[in-house]
């Protein structure tokens, strides 16, 4: 096995050193403590047949009471070392989680929500068994391996040269199968990420496939993922457990080769029977050792892959803001040549628009246009776009991102929706009062379904709203942003799913509090609202100006509208 497998593990454990530290004491006494057991075992064999029954019992209560010993330190050892390991995973866990908040909308976009879930839940638990021991389990046998090394010597060399002399089989066994258990750890991550995935996307799409009668089809399809995942789990347990199982028989081994020449040493007088007896019960603590060495080997070669996953995460750029000055209000916001790609496509094509305060905003175009990209700008979802936004004249990246979100808030038409109560919902994590939210229930129609509700404000929305309809959700979704009173809301289909008369009320009601307001819509009763329409075409500016002034001046807006595109 490469010696950078090891390095990058150790590199990468070193954070948690200290925490491993304090199992130390009680790792270096449950390996020492152990060597009593067979100079006891030695003393009362050889002197057995020149001892009355006195002494023999009190060898025998010795031993159990050294037993009863031994079992405490390691109940006690163990107990505070999966302890550790539970706290460096949770640690881990979270430290992955924080990492994600911190990256790009774009970059997120390249991992499916199945691969994120098994780098964050699986991958930091299989790597946190490894670098939460690593140090203190090399330490721990090297020592076990050095104080057998002492106590074998002294009761037989011959018999020790003999079982020290396996130990290069060992290292043979390792690098045998060191290629092969990594190629499968790789397949096998990539395959349950696939699985999880895949778990997630049909569960996600339950209704849909039920409406569509495609049961058979979906189960058909995690079947063969799960196949997938089973295969590869098979093929690396059974590289794996073929490796134990050869270091097993190297372990076998060595017991057979002492006791057969052992006991042509005992015949030979050279040693006595209890020093072979106590010899031989203690090879326990020379297999131990290593045992756990190739054990953590293994369990490096196979976290150096889930490693490699993890750092991919953490190598990504964070999503970084300079900007400091606080956004109190926006008058207006200039867009100047703005252009921006993903993947290698251009989407926003050298744009230039003004938002003067106190006005709607419709934009308008087909599906694919750019519309829905050139809005998560305003946010700063996307920062990497070339040219400049301005507000208030100055340039967009200046503002502290939390004062620029707190006046600017946008609503998809598929917003999230918490597993938790309604009221929970619309506050998100902030506090409101009372009227505040009697006003939000008010302006965005939540009143007219709010009594059906079995525990009103207290009810339990399900997960991603599964007990509302598309329509009930979309209104809490606007009123967790209209409670915040934002200096400008931009609503992205965000109404699609309500009716017409409840969608004027709460345009009308908004309009109220919130001075600026940018919609996306393919309604044209929506559209209509906006005193402003601007029209975008293949991520340009096609047209601008009232819904007359587009009917009789542009051909693309009448067209959209006369073949019903826009309805």
């Amino acid at each position: 096995m490469k010696n950078k497998s090891f390095a990058n593990i150790f590199k990468y454990s070193k954070k948690y050193i200290k925490i491993q530290f304090f199992l130390l004491i009680p790792t270096v006494i449950a390996v020492l403590f152990p060597l009593i057991r067979p100079i006891v075992i030695k003393q009362f064999i050889d002197n057995i047949l020149n001892k009355d029954i006195k002494i023999i019992l009190s060898y025998v209560f010795l031993l159990l009471g050294i037993v009863v010993v031994e079992r405490l330190i390691n109940f006690f050892s163990n107990n505070l070392l999966y302890k550790t390991i539970n706290n460096i995973s949770s640690k881990e866990k979270v430290s992955l989680f924080k990492k994600i908040f911190k990256l790009s909308l774009k970059d997120l976009k390249k991992y499916t929500s199945g691969d994120i879930l098994s780098r964050v839940l699986q991958d930091t638990d299989e790597l946190s068994q490894t670098i939460s021991i690593v140090y203190l389990v090399i330490f721990a046998n090297i020592l076990q391996l050095i104080s057998a090394a002492f106590l074998l010597f002294s009761f037989s060399y011959k018999l020790a040269i003999i079982a020290y002399s396996t130990l290069p089989l060992f290292y043979i066994t390792s690098k045998l199968f060191d290629k092969k258990i990594k190629n499968s750890s790789i397949n096998e991550r990539k395959t349950n990420s696939v699985l999880i995935e895949s778990f997630r996307e049909k569960l996600s799409g339950f209704k849909t496939i039920i409406g569509f009668s495609k049961k058979d089809h979906f189960l058909n399809q995690f079947e063969d993922d799960s196949i997938k995942d089973k295969n590869a789990k098979n093929k690396l347990i059974f590289y794996t457990r073929a490796q134990d199982e050869f270091i097993s028989f190297i372990y076998n081994l060595i017991p057979i080769l002492i006791l057969g020449i052992g006991g042509l040493l005992v015949q030979r007088k050279e040693i006595s029977l209890g020093t072979l007896i106590a010899f031989y019960s203690y090879i326990g603590w020379l297999n131990h050792p290593i045992q756990m060495l190739s054990n953590i080997v293994i369990s490096v070669k196979k976290s150096k892959e889930t490693l490699k996953r993890i750092e991919e995460i953490y190598n990504l750029p964070e999503d970084e803001h300079n900007g400091n000055d606080l956004l109190e209000s926006i008058k207006n916001i200039e867009l100047k040549n703005i252009s921006f790609s993903y993947e290698d496509k251009e989407i926003i094509k050298n744009i230039n628009l003004n938002i003067v305060s106190n006005n709607k905003y419709s934009i308008v175009g087909e599906s694919g246009s750019g519309k829905s990209t050139l809005l998560n700008l305003l946010p700063l979802f996307y920062k990497d776009f070339s040219g400049n936004i301005f507000i208030n004249n100055k340039n967009i990246k200046e503002y502290d991102i939390n004062s620029l979100h707190k006046k600017i808030l946008y609503v998809s038409q598929n917003e999230f929706i918490l597993n938790d109560t309604l009221k929970e919902n619309i506050f998100f994590g902030d506090t409101f009062s009372e009227k505040d939210i009697k006003k939000a229930i008010e302006y965005s129609c939540i009143n007219d379904f709010l009594p059906e509700l079995e525990d009103g404000m207290k009810t339990v929305l399900g997960e991603n709203g599964s007990n509302l309809s598309d329509g009930q959700k979309q209104r809490i979704t606007i009123a967790r942003a209209i409670i915040r009173k934002p200096d400008l809301l931009i609503l992205d289909e965000s109404t699609n799913a309500i009716d017409s008369k409840t969608e004027e009320k709460i345009f009308d009601s908004i309009s109220k509090i919130i001075p600026t307001i940018i919609i996306i819509s393919h309604r044209l009763s929506t559209i209509k609202k906006a005193e402003n329409i601007i029209i975008i075409n293949d991520g340009k500016v096609l047209s601008k100006g009232s819904h007359k002034d587009l009917l009789e001046n542009c051909k693309e807006y009448s067209r959209n509208i006369e073949s019903q595109l826009l309805h």
